[in-house]
C-alpha cells in the first residue's frame, strides 16, 4: 500500500498539492490520518500489508509513535546522489523540495531524518546500484533470519 496514494484518493490531488496548499503541519496531520487508516485496513489473503510511507513521514511525532507501534520497519536508504537522480524525474516534487534547490535541500533532509528513520527500522538496507528485485529479495531473506530466529 503506498500512503501517498491513499492521500491522493482521500484528498483528490496529490501529495505536493495538498502540502503547497495547507502548508507541512497541516499536511503531517493527513498523512498520519492516512496512514493510521490503511494500518488499520484488514489484511488480504497474502498476509500483512506492505506499506511506503512519504520519506517525511517520519518527521511527525504522532506518525513515528503509530509506525513504532504497528509495523516492522525497513529503512530503504539511498545517497543523496541517488535521491538526486530520482527526484529529477519526479513531477510531483515537494515545494520543500524545490525552493531552495533540490541538491542542497535533499542532502540535508537525508541527514535530519536518517536518525529517525532509523529509530524506527529492524532492518536498515543501502540501496544504491542494486535493482528492485535484489533489494526484496534482500529484505525477505533479511527478515526471516531477524523475525524467526
Amino acid at each position: 500500500m503506498d500512503a501517498e496514494l491513499a492521500l491522493r484518493f482521500g484528498e483528490g490531488r496529490s501529495a505536493g498539492e495538498v502540502l503547497a496548499e495547507v502548508g507541512e503541519p497541516a499536511f503531517r496531520m493527513f498523512e498520519w490520518r492516512t496512514l493510521g487508516a490503511l494500518l488499520r485496513a484488514e489484511p488480504d489473503d497474502s498476509g500483512a500489508p506492505i506499506l511506503a510511507t512519504g520519506g517525511g513521514a517520519v518527521t511527525c511525532a504522532l506518525s513515528r509513535e503509530l509506525l513504532g507501534r504497528r509495523t516492522i520497519g525497513v529503512y530503504l536508504r539511498a545517497s543523496p546522489r541517488i535521491l538526486r537522480q530520482r527526484a529529477s524525474g519526479d513531477e510531483t516534487l515537494r515545494p520543500t523540495l524545490t525552493a531552495g534547490g533540490v541538491a542542497l535541500d535533499l542532502e540535508r533532509q537525508a541527514t535530519l531524518r536518517d536518525a529517525l528513520y532509523r529509530s524506527l527500522a529492524t532492518l536498515v538496507l543501502e540501496t544504491d546500484d542494486r535493482t528492485p528485485n535484489e533489494i526484496g529479495r534482500t529484505i525477505e531473506v533479511e527478515l526471516r533470519r531477524r523475525l524467526l530466529s
